[in-house]
């Protein structure tokens, strides 16, 4: 070794071991400084080696506890100009290494453990084995994490287990400044924003009657939910984007943006005869094109569509409707390769004014009407209607005249034609024989009278003109009538020459050729037009088929006259002759 001299220059020392440093206490010959190798310089006691400096300037200890500070009063501190470095397992020997920091302990056991950070990088606070990144546990009561700050304004905040004042289970975020809870999970996985206990996966609370909205958006679409005080619950975009709606991620039905509900399509149709409707439904089978409504109850009474109309220019307004006002309509249209053209409608209006007691229900008289579209028309036209009297007009708005008429008017027009048209048909289309004594067409009164007084058929010509009918004999059969009353009848004049006619007719029997049909006696058209041409008509054949003449009942009403009159001419004869021969006898 070397020893200081007088002149203050010393002499080397051996490098010694930890055993035997090199520099060593008189009487502790296995402590002090020794040097293990180049450049290198160690301290050791009991002869083991405590703390290492090697040539780079790094200090190491292979064992040992450092304590910074003798007494309780005593602050430790550790400074470093720059960053500071504290490794474990760096000799990378295992992989269950600890940083742990603890209190009211010199060793390395005893005392409190305050936290760990494994080599794993899970940092641990209350236990000393984390099972996450950061793992907190308090062994006798419940974990958070206070967040405080000392900006203006700055709420202070916990998270942690616990619902406070309520469970020591879930988990919950506490406004301390506000004192109040304002986001929970329960144990049940139940989520709560403004309540504690939640009712529902999720569960949006207002402890008032104060709007709650809930939001999903991005930066193009809002989509809403919300309470609206005491007034409404609201879902729905505040955007201007449709609103959808999907199963089985097939969009099932839409809300586009001008608030029409489209079931079947997402495009909305505005070609319907001109008319983009509220409500639209598409498909491509009766089932996705269609629709129903069905009550079940053990009652007489059945669902209903309901159609309403009010004079009030305002929704939710009433007005009272005026007589003719269509009140609603259900129509039916085709496609003509780009539109929807109405080919019929059934409207409902109003048939008359509206009256009744005010305040109180008011009579709202109504008909319906049918309108079809005729070929080569571009609208409908009315063909049929019920009034409110429940009278039903065919080809007409009313009865025909000024009769009282009740029930049922029939009008047709038709111009055209060959004979043999009608304007009503009523078919038997049975061909089974046993059908026979089944009429096409009964005429039933309630009345008990057989005379005729009864009229069972009525006909007018030019809308008013009486013409005769169908009435009763009095014996349980029926006649025609025809209008004989003195006082419609001008250029009255006896018959004259009735027997000559007579005579000119030719009665004859036949057989019908289409049926076979025998008549015993009869007459033929084109005989009788010579006679008596106004019971002759011109073509009583079906429809388009080769014109046939034919006779009217004028045979057995008018030609009575005839006969009548004939009778006469033959007794003013008998008379004659009987006064000659009178005359001529003795």
């Amino acid at each position: 070794m070397k020893v200081l001299n007088f002149d203050g220059t010393i002499y080397s020392a051996r490098a010694g071991t930890a055993a035997l440093p090199g520099i060593s206490f008189a009487n502790d010959p296995n402590t002090g400084i020794y040097s293990p190798g180049a450049d290198q310089v160690a301290i050791s006691t009991n002869g083991t080696g405590r703390l290492f400096v090697n040539s780079s300037g790094l200090i190491s200890m292979p064992v040992g506890t450092v304590t910074l500070g003798t007494a309780a009063t005593t602050n430790a501190v550790i400074n470093s100009p720059d960053n500071i470095y504290i490794n474990i397992d760096s000799d990378n020997s295992t992989t269950n290494r600890n940083f742990v920091i603890g209190k009211d302990r010199d060793t390395e056991s005893g005392g409190t453990e305050l936290f760990r950070i494994q080599e794993d990088g899970k940092l641990g606070l209350g236990t000393s084995s984390p099972l996450a990144e950061l793992h907190l546990n308090d062994a006798t009561g419940v974990s958070r994490i206070r967040l405080t700050g000392g900006a203006a304004g700055a709420d202070n905040f916990e998270i942690g287990q616990a619902i406070t004042g309520v469970s020591n289970s879930g988990f919950s975020i506490y406004d301390v400044d506000a004192a109040a809870t304002r986001f929970v999970i329960d144990s049940s996985g139940n989520v709560g924003i403004g309540t504690t206990s939640p009712a529902k996966k999720l569960d949006v609370y207002e402890a008032s009657t104060g709007n709650v909205e809930q939001y999903l958006r991005n930066t193009a679409i809002n989509l809403l939910s919300k309470i609206d005080g005491t007034t409404s619950a609201q879902f729905g975009t505040e955007t201007s984007h449709p609103l959808l709606f999907l199963t089985g991620n097939t969009e099932r039905a839409s809300i586009d943006t001008s608030g029409r509900l489209l079931v079947g399509t997402s495009t909305a149709r505005s070609n319907v005869d001109g008319v983009a409707p509220t409500a639209q439904v598409e498909g491509t089978t009766e089932s996705t094109a269609s629709a129903s409504i069905i009550r079940n109850s053990a009652s007489g009474g059945g669902p209903l569509l309901f159609l309403g109309k009010s004079r009030n220019a305002s929704v939710g307004g009433n007005t009272v409707v005026n007589s003719g006002d269509t009140i609603g309509t259900a129509a039916f249209a085709g496609n003509d390769g780009t539109n929807f053209i109405t080919a019929a409608t059934v409207s409902a209006q109003v048939d008359g004014t509206p009256a009744g007691p005010t305040p109180g229900p008011v009579s709202m008289p109504g008909r319906l009407v049918f309108s079809t579209t005729a070929n080569g028309a571009s609208s409908p036209t009315e063909r049929m209607r019920i009034d409110s009297a429940g009278d039903v007009f065919i080809g007409w708005t009313g009865f025909f005249g000024s009769n009282n008429n009740k029930g049922l008017g029939v009008r047709f027009s038709s111009a055209t034609g060959s004979g043999g048209e009608g304007g009503t048909e009523i078919y038997n289309s049975s061909t089974d024989a046993n059908s026979s004594p089944n009429p096409p067409l009964l005429i039933i009164k309630g009345v008990n009278d057989t005379t005729s007084a009864n009229r069972f058929i009525q006909f007018y010509a030019n809308n008013t003109t009486a013409m005769g009918g169908i009435v009763g004999n009095g014996a349980s059969n029926v006649q025609f009538a025809s209008l004989s009353d003195e006082r419609d009848k001008k250029n009255v004049e006896p018959l004259i020459g009735a027997a000559q006619k007579i005579q000119q007719l030719n009665v004859v029997s036949f057989d019908w050729k289409s049926g076979g049909g025998h008549v015993d006696a009869g007459f033929i058209a084109q005989n009788v037009e010579t006679v008596f041409p106004e019971y002759v008509l011109e073509n009583v054949s079906d429809g388009d088929a080769e014109p046939r003449k034919g006779i009217t009942g004028g045979m057995s009403a008018g030609y009575v006259a005839v006969l009548t009159a004939a009778l006469q001419e033959a007794l003013a004869e008998i008379e004659s002759l009987k006064a000659r021969v009178t005359a001529l006898e003795p």
